[in-house]
């Protein structure tokens, strides 16, 4: 895993644009989607220096001096430097679904006497990946059009026909120059190329440079700036036309929209988690890198993909999974934007459906790992239920194939059922690690939750018999887990993780999918014996991934405190203050979540740029604050939805095996 010092990351539903570092650093990468690559396209320079990055001078020395970073609206990075003489100042904004990004840079003269500046932007693009997972070289060849259609030139990537193109644009061509570095076939050789003339395509391996260089005299209070504006599009000319329009909106009115929509965004954080020094800019960030990374729009089918993380860092980046979109992501997105949290079903349901419970698939809905996953099969409905119960959006079923993928999803569970008993098996747990025993018992509880909601839905389109059939079957599930899924340990009755059903089973959690959440799926009550038992094991000694150093669990996959982990703690009131202490101290990746940190420092040690992991924590920490205090049964007005289903269903799910459940002490 590649550590980096701190760094800002923003974007928008086109472009991801991670690892942005202070002057005279810069931008890392450039990220966008493509389905005819069936993943990430990334552009960087090909050797240390950033893909594009921003200077200014003052007499010939550097004006950015120990520049400072923060995210205006939590998304918009800015660095700046100030003497007493002078403030330079640089902004990275990725307006809000629009196909480019604008770059300001500033100087500003605070002294009595002018001042002579030099801005500088300069690009350097030598290489192009195709990433789902893993990265491989995107070979190609960079084409130049000087004549970009209302200002700016542009640079195509070209295989046997131009697979995307870069529009750049300043207001005023005269300032930009371009130098090639031909590769060591070609001697070698640095060449300056007039923006002017017809196009041309440079060879394989070529490294373009071009700079954006303005020299002015700043006058005694003034500022000068100089904005580069940027977007990729399907040739030179649409990505030229992209520049020019976000040149003619004007920086600070695309700014102004943007941070409106950033602030929209981020309405639904209550205001005491808001008002929260450290929890309330973590929380915000977070949920807005669940939304830009965890999602994204292809350039060249205009479709929104779920996927884990559109930034490369994340080791399974660029890909789907249904548990991560649907069981961990899509509260936030709910929470944020109803009518993404809409898209992201049409995905699941559309391009997604046909593999429903796959491992891993890519963003076409191809497979990627084969393998059966029950959480998988379960997440779908899971979210649907969800998003009903927020949005009373009936009709969302009837625009995707809803009822096609609920008989594939029965279809698949039969297959999974014990002969005699209403447990069901998988293949790979939460962590995607192979199952050592076959009936999970956190998945069954997910299969309890799935066939509840269906018995609701069912309900609400007067399919009477239907609901009827899967509360049976609910009813068989919650008594097979009381039944088998409980054992003995240290004189205390505890939920197992694991069971054959022929008389093994294991003591063990993880975070992916924890059986600390029970009681947030419904299906326990928080109090009950049990899960206060087998909460106990979890976060003790006993358990042998507990870290309290940190006070949180780890598991066999990662060894060391899960950020989920610290998202499950947050839903059980009992470990709640343990979970925002160590919130609170964690570095996790530049303030973003990742899989995993180190159990003294709070450093990321896995999993860098985890997006849907954002999506659950942020979830963990609205709920948390969110939560009625009074401790009423009954859910206050602005309750989760979680406690609004467990309220509803507790009582007659207790009811139905209580027989089962006098088992525990």
């Amino acid at each position: 895993m590649k550590l980096h010092h701190h760094t800002h990351t923003t974007g928008n539903l086109w472009f991801a644009l991670p690892r942005i570092s202070a002057p005279p650093g810069g931008l890392e990468r450039c990220a966008f989607l493509m389905m005819a690559h069936r993943g990430l396209v990334e552009l960087v320079s090909g050797d240390e220096h950033p893909l594009l990055a921003a200077d200014a001078t003052i007499d010939g020395k550097p004006a950015f001096t120990a520049p400072t970073g923060r995210d205006l609206a939590d998304w918009i990075p800015r660095f700046e430097s100030a003497s007493d003489g002078h403030r330079a100042r640089l902004t990275w904004l990725a307006p809000h679904d629009e196909r480019g990004w604008i770059c300001r840079l500033e100087l500003e003269n605070r002294s009595d006497t002018p001042i002579e500046t030099e801005l500088c932007y300069t690009l350097r693009w030598g290489a192009t990946f195709i990433t789902t997972y893993e990265s491989e070289p995107f070979h190609g060849c960079v084409r130049l059009d000087p004549d970009g259609w209302g200002g700016g030139i542009g640079l195509g990537w070209v295989t046997n026909r131009t697979e995307f193109a870069l529009g750049i644009g300043c207001g005023d061509d005269r300032l930009m120059e371009l130098n090639v570095h031909l590769p060591a076939s070609n001697a070698g050789l640095w060449q300056q190329e007039p923006l002017c003339g017809r196009p041309r395509t440079f060879p394989a391996g070529a490294q373009i440079v071009l700079t954006c260089r303005k020299a002015c005299t700043v006058a005694p209070r003034e500022t000068a700036h100089l904005d580069l504006y940027v977007s990729v599009a399907l040739d030179a000319k649409a990505a030229c036309l992209d520049a020019r329009y976000l040149r003619e909106a004007g920086f600070d009115r695309v700014r102004a929209a943007t941070s409106a929509r950033l602030e929209q965004l981020n309405a639904a954080v209550p205001p005491a988690l808001a008002r929260d020094d450290t929890l309330g800019p973590l929380t915000r960030r977070n949920r807005l890198f669940a939304y830009f990374y965890a999602l994204g729009r292809t350039l060249d089918t205009e479709e929104i993909c779920p996927v884990t993380s559109r930034s490369s860092d994340y080791y399974v980046s660029a890909a789907y999974w249904d548990r991560d979109t649907l069981l961990w992501c899509f509260p936030t997105i709910l929470s944020m934007d109803r009518e993404m949290a809409a898209e992201v079903l049409r995905a699941a349901f559309g391009r997604q459906g046909r593999n429903i419970g796959t491992h891993s698939r890519f963003i076409n809905g191809a497979m990627y790992e084969p393998g059966f996953e029950l959480d998988e099969l379960c997440a779908p409905i899971l979210a649907v239920e969800r998003y009903l119960r927020a949005t009373n959006d009936w009709g969302l079923l009837e625009e995707i194939p809803f009822d096609a993928c609920c008989r594939r999803i029965e279809q698949t569970l039969a297959t999974r059922r014990h002969a005699d008993v209403a447990l069901y098996s998988t293949d790979y747990l939460p962590t995607d690690d192979l199952a050592q025993l076959p009936y999970c018992i956190y998945d069954n509880v997910l299969v309890w939750a799935m066939v509840r909601a269906l018995a609701w839905i069912d309900d609400a389109r007067g399919r009477h018999a239907a609901a009827g059939r899967w509360r049976i079957l609910q009813a068989g599930v919650a008594e097979a887990i009381w039944t088998h899924g409980v054992v003995t340990v240290d004189r205390a009755r505890v939920f197992a993780w694991s069971v054959d059903l022929d008389g093994r089973h294991r003591l063990y959690d993880e975070p992916p999918g924890s059986l600390a959440l029970l009681a947030w799926y419904g299906f326990v009550r928080p109090d009950h014996p049990v899960f206060c038992d087998t909460c106990a094991w979890i976060y003790s000694p006993r358990n042998t991934h507990y870290f309290p150093e940190a006070d949180e669990i780890g598991c066999a996959h990662e060894p060391h405190p899960w950020v989920l982990a610290i998202a499950n703690s947050l839903l059980l009131t009992s470990r709640r203050s343990a979970a925002l202490s160590l919130l609170r101290r964690a570095a996790m990746d530049s303030g973003l979540a990742c899989e995993a940190i180190d159990e003294n420092t709070g450093a990321a040690v896995s999993g860098l740029h985890f997006a849907t992991c954002a999506g659950f924590l942020t979830n963990a920490l609205v709920e948390a604050f969110d939560e009625d205090p009074s401790g009423d049964d009954t859910p206050a007005a602005g309750a989760t939805m979680t406690a609004i289903i467990s309220a509803a269903v507790l009582p007659a799910m207790e009811s139905s095996v209580r027989r089962s459940s006098e088992l525990a002490p």
